[in-house]
């Protein structure tokens, strides 16, 4: 650490001069910071600090945080509606297409079938907890041309993929 024993790292939102600094002291040469707004620029500074002495802080730099996807999970917020009236199967089904169960996107990873009825597997991530992800299980199921599950049981086996 530069012979540093510790150092000061400051934060705020960028373009707002009368924003608040978060002050943040650390031991280690790196530092996770939470509770940030997604889609937002952060300006922030480091001081080091030799014996107890703090150094001058460093030159202002900047950080942006994603926005947020349109699959990101918000709570309290009502379901899409979908409708289910196309039974039109879909002829085939390949890995890395995408179906929906309800409103849970599911991709898949290996499938076997044709003509709207599938076996296989596929990967489920929950964005409400922090983007999980589940590996699923699925024989026999019908897909419709939109991609839709319309008969049929998807069943999440385990997490960490």
């Amino acid at each position: 650490m530069f012979g540093h024993s510790a150092f000061n790292i400051r934060y705020r939102e960028q373009g707002n001069a009368t924003a608040e600094w978060f002050n943040r002291e650390i031991t280690r040469n790196q530092a996770t910071v939470s509770s940030l707004s997604p889609g937002t620029t952060y300006e922030y500074q480091v001081q080091g600090i030799c014996e107890g002495l703090p150094g001058e802080f460093s030159q202002v730099m900047a950080f942006s945080t994603p926005a947020p996807s349109a699959s990101d999970f918000v709570c309290g917020q009502d379901a899409p509606e979908f409708n289910l009236e196309n039974n039109q199967p879909k002829e085939t089904l390949g890995t890395g297409e995408k179906i929906l169960a309800g409103d849970v996107e599911v991709t898949i990873t290996v499938v076997t079938g044709g003509n709207g009825i599938f076996s296989g597997e596929g990967e489920v991530e929950l964005p409400f907890l922090n983007h999980l992800k589940i590996k699923a299980i699925f024989q026999n199921i019908t897909i419709n041309t939109e991609n839709r599950l319309i008969a049929g049981e998807i069943q999440l086996t385990s997490a960490g993929l």
